[in-house]
């Protein structure tokens, strides 16, 4: 029991897993006990989702008063439009994505509304010109993150904010009030962003992915294509939808995934890090290098290139004064010594009996959906 909550907390899907559990024809058949104990904490995330929702709604009932209305990201967003329910999505702060000409007014509102930041004026500076959101602080325990943008900018991709906000529209929430909430294909990208940011190692974004593309009646996915070949997150996008197939059985469309038309070189190296593998090992997931190898066959085309002259020569970065663990990416050599390992166990692959199946990604069928998932 603790070893599933463990590792459901730890791939962001607590809530997603108990109520799976919930709803299994062999809940009734745990001991007492055990069932209990699961149930103890479904109630009480559905609790915390419950306080979060007020919250929410007091802050924006607040920020409207100024005529203020930020779109919704990431759990905010997900947890009341994609979801069964918004235990089912976990939400450790409140995204709100301003226009920048917005961003005093939006501070003035939350600092009265009883947030602080935890920064100093010095660091706050530094945030506004090297970041792309401030983190907000309140004294019972919620955070906000008030957006400007939707990367850092150093990030080898760019979802551009001004598209991004003018997509998005009003939708009713599940208590009547009405929400601004990115487009379906746009929420998707951000997801991809995300993920490319996280080297696909949780499953909370691929249970987001799937959620968001079940649940929109029609999708638009030659947008989605052409946006991320413009935000230069085409193969974090078609990795993804890989991802999402195999593990969750999300219904993508035939020839998506080839259309985004991924070299074969980048999906050779992306096969051989084992994706899959990755996503699901513990160990393997706490491994920088490796994660840094997923991100650099990931990174677009000629984007590549950035990460390559990190590594060669590692660039201060502005945010390592007000950040204790800023990413780094690896050295050079340990980037090529962690690829040579690569080759090396892709070769014992192919010699051994059904070793090619160990490095397929690209082929194969995925997993059938559950009529229950």
């Amino acid at each position: 029991r603790e070893h599933l909550t463990d590792l459901a907390t730890s791939h962001g899907v607590p809530g997603l897993a108990l109520r799976a559990m919930e709803r299994a024809p062999g809940w009734r058949n745990l001991p007492d006990a055990i069932r209990e104990s699961l149930s103890a904490s479904l109630r009480q995330l559905r609790q915390q989702a419950a306080v979060w929702d007020l919250e929410r709604d007091r802050l924006l009932s607040l920020l409207a008063r100024r005529g203020l209305y930020p779109i919704l990201l990431k759990g905010a967003a997900l947890r009341d439009f994609a979801y069964d329910e918004p235990a089912e999505r976990w939400m450790g702060d409140l995204d709100l994505l301003f226009h920048p000409d917005e961003l005093d007014a939006a501070l003035e509102t939350l600092y009265a509304a009883g947030y602080h930041s935890p920064y100093a004026p010095e660091a706050m500076a530094i945030y506004r010109a090297h970041h792309f959101h401030f983190h907000l602080e309140h004294p019972r325990g919620f955070i906000v993150e008030v957006h400007w943008g939707l990367q850092r900018p150093r990030a080898s991709y760019s979802i551009e904010s001004e598209g991004f906000r003018s997509g998005s529209a009003e939708r009713e929430g599940p208590q009547g009030r009405m929400l601004r909430v990115p487009s379906s294909e746009d929420m998707v990208l951000h997801l991809i962003g995300q993920s490319h940011d996280d080297a696909f190692d949780r499953l909370v974004r691929l249970a987001d992915l799937d959620r968001v593309i079940t649940r929109s009646s029609s999708f638009d996915w030659d947008h989605l294509g052409s946006a991320a070949r413009e935000a230069g997150l085409r193969t974090a996008l078609a990795v993804s939808l890989r991802l999402t197939q195999l593990l969750l059985g999300t219904p993508i469309p035939a020839g998506i995934v080839e259309s985004l038309q991924v070299r074969l070189p980048t999906r050779l190296h992306l096969a051989l890090l084992r994706p899959v593998s990755f996503l699901l090992d513990q160990r393997a997931r706490k491994r920088v290098v490796a994660a840094a190898a997923f991100r650099f066959w990931a990174t677009d085309g000629r984007r590549r290139l950035g990460r390559v002259r990190n590594m060669l020569k590692e660039r201060p970065d502005p945010l390592s004064s007000v950040w204790d663990d800023v990413p780094r990416e690896p050295a050079l050599l340990k980037f090529a010594a962690f690829q040579g390992l690569i080759y090396l166990e892709a070769l014992q692959a192919a010699l051994a009996a059904h070793g090619v199946e160990k490095v397929r990604f690209w082929r194969g069928s995925p997993v059938a959906p559950s009529p229950d998932a």
